[in-house]
């Protein structure tokens, strides 16, 4: 019985689609500090901010870069995040060179890069 409920789990998680996107951590010193315990994940669009710092935020600016083509970029913007709250904004993409949206159901989630691009403390 084991056997058979280990191989229909198998399959049913094996035959989902399974992506690693990439999240880099500031190498700014107060950068570090300031977003230390803010989490956020990529979902269908979507930014989901969990701030778990000691600190309420005033803003804080996340960008995804697309490997695929450097011409295709995304930004998400958070205001007055208070800390032990979470919040959920909206990745706009567009192309660097002519500022025309790109819908994100045309990226490939596993080709996108994340990275803080602006953090400050109330």
């Amino acid at each position: 019985m084991k056997i058979i409920l280990s191989l229909v789990a198998f399959i049913a998680f094996g035959m989902s689609q399974a992506y690693a996107q990439k999240f880099s951590q500031p190498s700014n010193k107060f950068m570090k500090e300031t977003v230390n315990g803010v989490s956020y994940t990529y979902k269908d669009g979507y930014i989901i901010l969990k701030n778990n710092s000691k600190y309420n935020l005033q803003d804080l600016n996340i960008s995804a870069d697309y490997t695929e083509n450097s011409d295709i970029n995304g930004l998400a913007f958070f205001e007055d995040v208070k800390k032990g709250t979470t919040q959920k904004q909206k990745m706009n993409f567009s192309t660097l060179k002519d500022d025309l949206a790109v819908d994100y159901k045309k990226l490939k989630p596993e080709l996108l890069s994340f990275s803080y691009l602006k953090a400050v403390r109330n």
